[in-house]
């Protein structure tokens, strides 16, 4: 009986010692940036995450980002991380860029994302929305909130312990007519607390950073050129001079 127990403890050994998958890492994620679109241009989208620790790039199959309406409701698939391979750098705080098509030509230089968005946020979720960062069960890991929003706050607490709520939103709408983002100021790795205090619009060009640390910086849509100095009354003289000038030789021919 001894002898038994014996092989039983050693088979149960030999055991542990064999190699075994590696359970999947992607669970500490924030998001860091979102943009709703570039000079009124809102199919030109993109979202930025950053891994809060190393190790935390194992997507595939595993996390999925979506998109809600200011009730929290219609959910629409932003990406789940396939079928691309997962991002090679798997570094603390090393970026990941999930952008549109449209986006891609909207930077200097030209943006290469790690991921191309499956769906656009719709425009009538970027006045109040809220973005889900998801294990593959449907499970909140991270929230982005904004603007006209009044759906929970709600997340798991894995990135937030302590407090399980991201409401208030981030104040204003998700940004789509000029060339700023929604960024998260703090730390890269803080734990979260409410939106309305971490979120805040950058400045002007804001800039998005890909997992091979490409850096690219959002470009407005070209200004309309001013006419200089006094000759901004130019334009309107003349119109008038002519419509004078065609009314005049309207009433000599009659």
């Amino acid at each position: 009986m001894k002898r038994r127990i014996g092989f039983v403890w050693i088979a149960l050994f030999a055991a542990s010692l064999l190699p075994r998958p590696a359970a999947a890492a992607f669970h500490l994620m924030q998001i860091d940036q979102a943009i709703g679109g570039v000079g009124n241009d809102t199919s030109a989208q993109a979202v930025q995450l950053s891994m809060r620790a190393i190790g935390n790039n194992l997507l595939g199959g595993n996390a999925k980002l979506f998109v809600r309406d200011a009730t929290g409701n219609n959910p629409i698939l932003i990406t789940d991380f396939l079928p691309l391979a997962n991002p090679a750098n798997n570094g603390a705080c090393r970026q990941i860029l999930i952008a549109s098509s449209a986006f891609l030509a909207k930077t200097t230089p030209a943006t290469t994302a790690d991921y191309t968005m499956k769906n656009l946020i719709p425009a009538s979720y970027l006045a109040g929305g809220t973005l889900t960062f998801e294990n593959a069960t449907g499970i909140v890991l991270w929230r982005l909130s904004w603007g006209a929003y009044s759906g929970p706050g709600t997340s798991d607490g894995t990135n937030s312990p302590g407090d399980l709520d991201a409401n208030p939103p981030a104040a204003g709408a998700l940004p789509s007519a000029s060339n700023r983002a929604l960024k998260f100021n703090p730390a890269c790795g803080t734990a979260y607390s409410s939106n309305d205090l971490q979120y805040s619009l950058t400045g002007s060009g804001a800039v998005v950073v890909n997992n091979a640390l490409g850096s690219f910086t959002v470009v407005a849509a070209p200004a309309v050129p001013a006419l200089p100095g006094v000759s901004k009354l130019l334009l309107p003289v003349l119109l008038a001079a002519g419509v004078l000038a065609f009314a005049f030789l309207r009433r000599r021919a009659a």
